[in-house]
């Protein structure tokens, strides 16, 4: 690895150049960028990998939790059946409780088991996570009902500029915003 290279702005310039035009799926553009560097650039990639690998680990880590407490939320049901069942036999609680689930409780994305976690760290999971959630997704849901509309079984860029699409997508997220305050 070379400390004279930029290796996050090159490859950020492959991405962009990999990503042009409309179509495309990010796996199979990874793919083949990773494909392509490994035969011509190994030192562009293993570079980007290295100055990237902190924010990859977390972005996995973050994956990864998400993930373990969607499978908690999946078995909860059946994990109280079974806890009813197993009552009377003593049986094992192997399975992952929702009481195991990992959330990020304050602004510095401290991270606690749902047993652990006090009323305040609670309300922080409530309001900062899922409230403002729920809030983003509302947004761009009417975002994209109002492009819907308006572009109607056309492109959008035949019907928008994207000065205009960003623009309605502003007054939407503005209206929004003022919603929830």
């Amino acid at each position: 690895m070379s400390e004279d290279r930029d290796y996050i702005a090159e490859m950020n310039t492959l991405i962009d150049q990999a990503t042009e035009g409309s179509d495309w799926i990010a796996a199979v553009v990874a793919a083949k960028l990773r494909a392509q560097l490994a035969e011509t650039d190994p030192d562009l990639l293993d570079g980007w990998l290295h100055a990237m690998a902190e924010r990859m680990l977390t972005e996995v880590i973050g994956l990864h939790v998400r993930s373990e407490r969607a499978t908690a939320r999946r078995r909860a049901g059946a994990r109280a059946f079974r806890d009813a069942s197993d009552a009377a036999e003593g049986g094992d609680d192997s399975l992952i409780g929702l009481f195991a689930v990992l959330h990020v409780v304050d602004g510095k994305n401290t991270q606690k088991r749902a047993a652990d976690m006090t009323g305040p760290e609670h309300t922080f999971v409530a309001e900062e996570t899922y409230q403002r959630t729920a809030n983003e997704a509302l947004m761009l849901a009417a975002f994209h009902r109002a492009v819907a509309k308006k572009v109607g079984k056309r492109k959008t860029s035949d019907v928008l500029t994207e000065q205009q699409y960003e623009q309605m997508y502003r007054s939407i997220a503005h209206a929004q915003e003022k919603a929830v305050a």
